[in-house]
């Protein structure tokens, strides 16, 4: 079947908006439909089926679900239309309302982003504690699926008041869905590294820790009762549980080490027990320098440890220093030279410049860090800001000049001599920097956002005003060039 090659598919509210109203999905008033792009509706199903795909991964499902809704429900109409036959017009008209519904799901996902940033933060939390928990084979999580799925339905409730823009509802539910969060959260440490720390234990005693390790036993299963009650009496403080989380499964398997290394020393001979910690003693002693000191006991072999210990890192102190000093003096030869080189790039760039103009059309100077072109030679009538033909060549010779500084900010500059009022002067000298301006601009020398306008009338002279030739100095366009990161602005 051929197609027409472009065609306007136009979808009306009318009595389709008026159903839409009564459920959950959404339409566009009116769109257009190329079908140039691609003749073949096959294509245009997959590149909606992947467009939603990669919404999907976003997130853009939750975060915009009735716009989202809507464009599934487009793509499944449009390989319904494919599969019975219907006419190519029909699957476009489809294909092309999914893509805008799809755009309009993305909007709204962003709206939703920019409205409940603490909702997001505390619902990926809480998931990533859950997988986590999963990862570390938590059990019995039915329970803790179920409330993560009421979570979602309310957090879909809010998502769906942006689409609807009530933003009050947000507003009023917003703490309550962040609540739900942060105790589903405190719950999935709980059933992760809580309960990790849990069997951990159980092992240890399994292994006869009561009899091989009691102290480090008690202590563990301490640190899990204090971390259980805390989260009972604090279930939004996140922080302090998962560090408690993290200090109870620490000493879990601590008290399971120590049980096995206890029944490994209770099978040994005292003196086996001995020899083995002065050899673990001795071969640290060597890596530290430290002399041999296996005639003297085992806590003075411990003290001589430490005290070689100590020493080195006092060594490594001092080196550490000497160390930065040398970085900081390196990097500061390296921003000397760098400016040297700036400097001596920018002084060529300078003359380079300076040698294009002749003496009537303008100076090139630098002034704190910043060139200056100083055009003398533009013509602009009595009163006037019209540019005349007379100047584009010398404006053309300003745009090769700016593209020496390619995304350097811009300030151009309108000054006047002291004939006429104050206030005429100012509007005139503003007038004329902006017809400079947007010469510049429309001659691709520079990007709107590069440059700024500013009239300073007569305020900022060269020379007095008293004389015919001081006056004709002080009437000029600056040009003035700055390679900073921030605008220029008037002073």
């Amino acid at each position: 079947m051929k197609t027409t090659k472009s065609f306007l598919v136009p979808l009306m509210m009318g009595l389709a908006m008026l159903a839409s109203c009564s459920s959950s999905e959404r339409h566009v008033d009116s769109l257009a439909v190329n079908a140039s792009a691609s003749d073949n509706p096959a294509e245009e199903i997959a590149k909606l089926e992947a467009s939603i795909e990669e919404a999907r991964k976003q997130g853009v499902d939750a975060l915009a679900p009735t716009w989202f809704a809507s464009a599934q429900t487009s793509l499944n109409s449009a390989k319904e239309a494919r599969d019975n036959g219907k006419n190519f017009s029909e699957i476009f008209k489809q294909t092309a309302e999914g893509q805008a519904q799809l755009a309009k799901a993305k909007q709204f996902a962003g709206a939703s982003e920019s409205n409940m940033p603490e909702v997001l933060q505390a619902r990926k939390a809480a998931w990533d504690a859950y997988h986590s928990a999963a990862a570390a084979g938590a059990t019995n999580t039915k329970g803790l699926l179920e409330d993560f799925a009421t979570a979602e339905s309310d957090f879909k409730d809010l998502t769906k008041a942006v689409e609807n823009d009530n933003l009050s509802q947000v507003g009023n539910n917003r703490q309550d869905v962040i609540n739900q969060y942060r105790k589903l959260h405190a719950r999935s440490l709980d059933k992760g590294k809580l309960d990790t720390a849990r069997r951990i234990a159980n092992q240890a005693k399994d292994e006869q820790a009561r009899r091989y390790a009691p102290q480090s036993l008690a202590f563990a299963e301490q640190q899990i009762k204090s971390t259980e009650k805390f989260i009972e009496n604090s279930p939004t403080a996140l922080e302090e549980i998962d560090e408690k989380s993290d200090e109870a499964l620490f000493y879990a398997n601590r008290a399971l080490q120590l049980t096995r290394e206890s029944k490994s020393f209770a099978s040994k001979k005292p003196e086996e027990v001995a020899l083995w910690i002065e050899q673990n003693i001795t071969a640290l002693g060597k890596d530290l320098g430290t002399d041999d000191v296996r005639n003297q006991r085992l806590e003075q072999q411990f003290a001589a440890l430490k005290d070689s210990a100590r020493r080195l890192k006092q060594t490594e102190a001092t080196v550490g220093r000497s160390t930065a000093d040398n970085r900081r003096l390196s990097t500061e030869l390296q921003s000397s030279q760098a400016k040297a080189r700036q400097m001596t790039e920018q002084s060529e760039k300078v003359k380079s410049i300076a040698a294009s103009f002749q003496s009537s059309e303008a100076d090139v100077l630098q002034k704190d860090g910043k060139v200056i072109i100083r055009l003398r030679g533009t013509k602009f009538p009595v009163g006037g800001s019209r540019l005349g033909s007379e100047n584009f060549a010398l404006l053309a010779k300003v745009s090769d000049a700016l593209k020496m500084y390619p995304g350097a900010h811009v300030m151009i500059e309108g000054h006047t001599d002291s004939t006429g009022g104050e206030e005429l002067n100012l509007r005139l000298s503003q007038a004329r920097a902006e017809a400079v301006k947007n010469f510049l601009i429309s001659s691709k020398a520079l990007a709107p956002e590069q440059v700024t306008a500013v009239g300073y009338g007569f305020k900022m002279p060269l020379a007095s005003n008293k004389t015919k030739e001081t006056r004709a100095m002080n009437r000029r366009i600056d040009i003035v060039i700055s390679s900073s990161d921030a605008p220029l602005s008037a002073e």
